[in-house]
C-alpha cells in the first residue's frame, strides 16, 4: 500500500481507494463486518468501487439533499433525549438492508461498512419522513415530521444555529400565549402549543424534547427511535440508519430501472400487440416478424436489466472469506 496516500485519506471526508487499499482497511478496522456481515446499504450518484468516509470531518450544508430536512436534523442533534445518537448532520445516512431501491439519491448501490465500535441511530421507518408523533394529549392529532419541517420552515426563524432558532421559536410561542389568533384553528402546531400550555410547559425546547423525543416518535410499524451498536442492527426491513463511523464503502454496481419495462429489459410489440401473431393478409394468423412471441428489446433501455444486489453482495462475502 502507498503509505502517503493511506495517511492522507484520514485528513479528509471521503477518499478512492484501491482493492488493496480497501481489504487493508476492512481487516485491521472492521472485525465487526467480517464475523457479523450486514446488507447496509448506501446509495450514491458517483460509481466508485472502493471508498473510504469519515462523516465527521463534514457537516451538511444548505445546497445539499440535508437542506431538505435542515430544521429536523438541527432539533435532533441538539435536544437533550437525542444527546446518546450520532449527530446526523455530521453523519452518513443509509438503509438496514439492500431490499429496496432509492433512486431519488442515486443510482449505484454500496455495501456500507463502520469501522469496529460504531454507533446507530434508528428510524422507526424506511424513511425519516414516515414518522410522526405520538396523539398529543387531549387531542386526536399527531404530527408527521415531514409537516414539522414544512411548518416550521414557514415560521420567521434563524435556523443558522440552534440557540437562534430556539430563541425564534421562543419568541413565537411567548406571542401564542397571549395571543392565540397568530394561528389557524387547524394548524397542528397550535395543537402542539396547547399541549405545551395544558402541561405547564414554559419553555418550547423543553416540549421538543418531551413529544420529540425518541420514544415518543412512531410509525404504524415500530415504535421508537433506536440506538444500536453494529451487532444490534436488525436487518429484517430497510430501516433509516445513520452514523458518524469511519467506513468504507464497496460498490454493488450500477441500477437504473427503466419506467417503460419495469426493469425486464423487454416489452410488447407494437406490430402484434403482444400476441406474438399477426394477419397475412388473407384472415390467417402467422408468426409476428417483429418479436419474439410478442416480446421485444425494451426501446428505452435497450434491454438493460436491473442489478441483482444479493448476487453481487453474495460475490463480496465470498471474497470476504478469503482474507
Amino acid at each position: 500500500m502507498r503509505i502517503n496516500k493511506y495517511f492522507k485519506l484520514f485528513e479528509s471526508r471521503s477518499s478512492n481507494l484501491s482493492e488493496e487499499e480497501f481489504f487493508k482497511l476492512l481487516k485491521e478496522n472492521c472485525q465487526d463486518f467480517i464475523k457479523n456481515p450486514k446488507p447496509l446499504q448506501r446509495v450514491k450518484h458517483d460509481s466508485i468501487m472502493y471508498s473510504y468516509i469519515n462523516p465527521k470531518i463534514h457537516s451538511r450544508k444548505d445546497g445539499s439533499t440535508a437542506s431538505i430536512a435542515k430544521i429536523i436534523n438541527l432539533l435532533i442533534d441538539n435536544l437533550p433525549s437525542w444527546k446518546e445518537f450520532p449527530k446526523r448532520n455530521n453523519s452518513i445516512i443509509a438503509s438496514s438492508n439492500i431490499s429496496t431501491y432509492q433512486q431519488s439519491y442515486g443510482s449505484e448501490y454500496y455495501i456500507l461498512i463502520p469501522f469496529d465500535g460504531a454507533k446507530f441511530g434508528v428510524a422507526p421507518a424506511l424513511d425519516l419522513w414516515e414518522v410522526k408523533t405520538r396523539y398529543l394529549p387531549d387531542t386526536n392529532i399527531d404530527i408527521n415530521l415531514s409537516w414539522m419541517q414544512s411548518r416550521l420552515k414557514m415560521l420567521d426563524v434563524k435556523t443558522t444555529s440552534y440557540k437562534e432558532f430556539m430563541d425564534d421559536l421562543q419568541s413565537i410561542y411567548n406571542q401564542y400565549i397571549y395571543d392565540k389568533s397568530i394561528f389557524k384553528d387547524r394548524d397542528h402546531l397550535k395543537s402542539l402549543f396547547n399541549t405545551f400550555i395544558n402541561d405547564n410547559i414554559e419553555n418550547v425546547e423543553d416540549g421538543l424534547n418531551i413529544y420529540l423525543s425518541p420514544s415518543n416518535l412512531v410509525t404504524y410499524r415500530k415504535e421508537g427511535f433506536e440506538l444500536n451498536n453494529y451487532n444490534d442492527l436488525k436487518t429484517d426491513y430497510p430501516y433509516e440508519i445513520w452514523t458518524d463511523s469511519e467506513c468504507i464503502l464497496y460498490s454493488l454496481g450500477f441500477h437504473n430501472e427503466c419506467d417503460s419495462c419495469g426493469g425486464t429489459g423487454i416489452t410488447g410489440c407494437d406490430e402484434c400487440w403482444g400476441i406474438g401473431l399477426i394477419d397475412n393478409g388473407d384472415g390467417n394468423e402467422i408468426e409476428c416478424y417483429n418479436c419474439n412471441n410478442g416480446d421485444v428489446v425494451c426501446p428505452e433501455c435497450d434491454g438493460y436489466e436491473p442489478l441483482d444486489r444479493d448476487q453481487e453482495y453474495a460475490k463480496f462475502l465470498e471474497k470476504i472469506k478469503k482474507i
